[in-house]
């Protein structure tokens, strides 16, 4: 199965980690094996702060895989496959190829 976490809403709202773990359990105890896309960063991730947003994805994820270790995948953002995908990357603020090396 692939699933999505919403960085912004594990930050925000509490009802939706436990939503979440739930349902990774839940997966692998029926045997699926599951692949979790993580993105859509915090209010105040944008361009400008990306140094240290990189560094709180990482921190983020490198968590939330210690607490779900039944994830057997995890994909980091999402496709950069269209423009203005998101301003970490320098949506609206940098070339389309440019935010694609930041990606």
């Amino acid at each position: 199965a692939r699933t999505t976490l919403y960085w912004d809403r594990w930050v925000a709202e509490p009802a939706y980690r436990v939503a979440f773990a739930d349902g990774a359990r839940r997966l692998d105890s029926a045997g699926i094996a599951t692949t979790v896309v993580v993105h859509a960063a915090p209010p105040g991730s944008d361009y400008a702060a990306r140094t240290r947003v990189y560094r709180a994805f990482g921190d983020f994820v490198a968590a939330r895989a210690a607490e779900l270790p039944q994830v057997e995948h995890w994909q980091l953002w999402n496709e950069q496959d269209a423009p203005g995908w998101t301003p970490v990357f320098g949506a609206g603020v940098v070339p389309l190829r440019r935010q694609g090396r930041h990606y």
